[in-house]
């Protein structure tokens, strides 16, 4: 959680895809992912516009000792309760809105 309230998670999708050839757009390592969004943003409107208008690659690598990608997938949710996912599926980027009810 950053001084603003905004709150980012990364969580196991053993199905992340991440892209195989990121083009020209900037690359981020995975381990640096949410944490990018915490220095960077107070709110997921914030973050949200910034991803879309300049968006960046997120890359992974292997696990020490294993054969196989870290896959992981990145929430965050601010003060406003605003809360996406998002996931590389098949090499691509998507946003998954979810929907908080409070009881």
């Amino acid at each position: 959680m950053n001084q603003k309230g905004l709150v980012a998670n990364m969580l196991w999708l053993a199905s992340s895809k991440y892209p195989d050839d990121c083009g020209n757009e900037p690359r981020l390592s995975l381990a640096a992912w949410a944490q990018c969004f915490l220095d960077n943003f107070a709110t997921v409107k914030e973050a949200v516009a910034a991803f879309r208008s300049h968006p960046f690659c997120v890359v992974s690598d292997r696990m020490p000792g294993i054969n196989r990608y870290t896959t992981l997938h990145l929430s965050i949710f601010d003060a406003q309760d605003n809360s996406p996912i998002f996931e590389y599926i098949s090499g691509r980027l998507s946003f998954m809105k979810v929907a908080i009810t409070r009881s």
